[in-house]
């Protein structure tokens, strides 16, 4: 949803509960698709990885990181909703401000992932109606058993949600881009004990 104005609080919240009882907007075949970094056929890929810290203690403090939403806050993207802890179903929403227009964006958790032998934490959500494009996102916090290097992985599909979305391809990549790269400079700094 783009807007001209900074929504209200009423307004932001009136449309995550209108949103989170709709369905995913891409197939349910494909849902999760990206606990295994599979893309659908007619879908971009977007895969990013990035160390932001060495070893056990830097992997735990990324992974409560990853579960308190610390990635998602810098100062063109901002997390408006989010559940406490993240769980399968629950709701997230993004307010996004880029060339002056702001985007308002909802996404359901589809799967949490705490895989903690393998030193692994994912959490993937997949976009609603009123997101600007389609599809899924996870986002990943590991520790490399053989550098002991943590890692943050981001891999999604998306494709436009409609024509203008579409008209607007290269800057929308320019975009996921920039996005990849704050969020993963926000995690390594909260990662080695910044704020």
């Amino acid at each position: 949803m783009f807007l001209i104005r900074r929504p209200s609080e009423a307004f932001i919240q009136q449309t995550i509960e209108t949103q989170s009882q709709r369905p995913v907007t891409y197939p349910g075949t494909c849902l999760g698709w990206t606990k295994e970094s599979r893309c659908p056929v007619g879908f971009a890929k977007n895969q990013w990885q990035y160390i932001i810290g060495q070893g056990e203690e830097d992997y735990h403090s990324a992974k409560q990181a990853l579960n308190e939403w610390r990635m998602l806050n810098f100062d063109w993207f901002q997390l408006v909703r989010h559940p406490e802890f993240p769980s399968q179903g629950g709701t997230l929403c993004t307010l996004v401000r880029t060339m002056g227009i702001y985007s308002l964006n909802v996404a359901r958790i589809v799967y949490v992932e705490d895989d903690s032998q393998g030193h692994r934490f994912s959490i993937g959500y997949g976009t609603l109606p009123e997101y600007p494009l389609s599809g899924e996102e996870r986002l990943t916090v590991c520790l490399d058993p053989d550098t002991q290097n943590v890692i943050y992985e981001i891999f999604s599909f998306s494709r436009p949600a409609s024509w203008l979305v579409q008209l607007g391809s290269p800057y929308v990549r320019r975009v996921q881009k920039k996005f990849c790269t704050d969020s993963s400079i926000a995690m390594k700094t909260v990662t080695q004990g910044g704020e």
